[in-house]
């Protein structure tokens, strides 16, 4: 029944809910992997159905240790009715500081499945600044973008731009996913590096495709990795 609500809400409004189908349990397991869930804060974007949420609920000790965002009224029904004990919010994600437990409080893992290049260049520019900034040294920006639209300028371009604030640690195929998907990991090293993007994060040139191409040089000590 979740997939085909998924559906219904894809029809209604495809550049905010961004698939035709809910994530399998393989790409669930490849969103989550290699997350200290003893410990860590961690923010998800766009919880949708619940397929990456039903992981996190099982493996989090600490259910406090975790906000979720989604902005669709139906699907967040569902969602609180579903997991009742983790703390999952309709709003947008740029409205973060609202509901943290504390203003200062650091966030280990963001794990999103928000459509960046279906949104406004504006919008994803703010949102990922956010988070950027609220994200631990050491702490994980994951995402994932579907196989046939990874190669697409625009998402190329996206990902160039992430890479000036964050690191680029790893692309995973995940093939048992309907679209087949690539998880595209990034690691936010050090407090130097924390410093220089909230001194240097502002809205990217843009195209008319999105957020333009970035030099490959753009954020000190970064390891450059080839995207796949």
């Amino acid at each position: 029944m979740s997939g085909w609500l998924f559906f219904k809400n894809f029809l209604q409004n495809p550049r905010s809910v961004g698939s035709v189908w809910p994530s399998s349990r393989y790409l669930a397991e490849a969103m989550t992997k290699d997350i200290a869930f003893d410990a860590d804060f961690v923010v998800e974007l766009g919880c949708g159905t619940g397929s990456m949420t039903h992981h996190i609920d099982a493996q989090i000790a600490n259910k406090e240790n975790y906000l979720g965002f989604e902005i669709n009224r139906d699907l967040h029904v569902g969602l609180t009715k579903r997991f009742g004990s983790l703390r999952i919010v309709k709003d947008s994600a740029t409205e973060l500081r609202r509901y943290l437990p504390e203003e200062d409080q650091p966030i280990n893992v963001i794990l999103s499945s928000l459509p960046f290049t279906s949104l406004s260049p504006a919008l994803s520019e703010q949102i990922l600044s956010l988070y950027v900034d609220a994200l631990a040294p050491g702490g994980l920006f994951r995402m994932f973008l579907y196989t046939h639209t990874y190669p697409m300028p625009r998402n190329q371009r996206f990902i160039q731009h992430v890479s000036q604030y964050l690191e680029l640690t790893s692309v995973e195929t995940v093939w048992k996913n309907f679209p087949p998907a690539k998880v595209v990991t990034f690691q936010k090293r050090s407090t130097a590096a924390e410093r220089w993007s909230h001194e240097t994060i502002r809205p990217a040139p843009q195209t008319s495709g999105g957020f333009a191409s970035l030099p490959t040089h753009s954020r000190p000590g970064a390891a450059q990795q080839p995207l796949k």
